[in-house]
């Protein structure tokens, strides 16, 4: 009877040490698919913000700045155009106070706290 329980015990860790074992893998590879995104989807946004920044002179965006109806119209065009080339749920053009200039998405979000969640992050672009 010892030698069943003593079987046992041992079958017991050996599961318990498996199982700490896959998961220590699992958590590793899912760290590594995670830095990895996020690497890619940095260069991706940025690269999104080269384009634009290349596409839209900076008078353009001193008059968007200064309510230009044309100005408008121009930044519309350019950045809808990346939005739906790049598949992007939204782009926008910020000011240094964080303040929108221009926004691809119709609907305007009054609780968005875009410097507090996002701040650091625009300005490292």
């Amino acid at each position: 009877m010892f030698g069943d329980s003593k079987k046992l015990l041992i079958a017991a860790l050996f599961v318990v040490v498996l199982i700490i074992l896959v998961n220590i893998a699992w958590w590793i590879f899912y760290s590594r698919t995670e830095q990895l995104l996020d690497t890619q989807l940095s260069r991706r946004l940025s690269a999104v913000a080269g384009i634009a920044a290349i596409s839209i002179d900076p008078e353009t965006l001193h008059r968007l700045a200064l309510d230009d109806f044309s100005a408008y119209i121009q930044v519309a065009s350019i950045l809808e155009e990346l939005r739906v080339v790049d598949s992007l749920s939204e782009v926008f053009i910020v000011d240094a106070n964080y303040s929108y200039l221009f926004t691809t998405s119709p609907e305007t979000d009054s609780i968005y706290f875009l410097a507090e969640l996002n701040g650091k992050y625009i300005d490292s672009l």
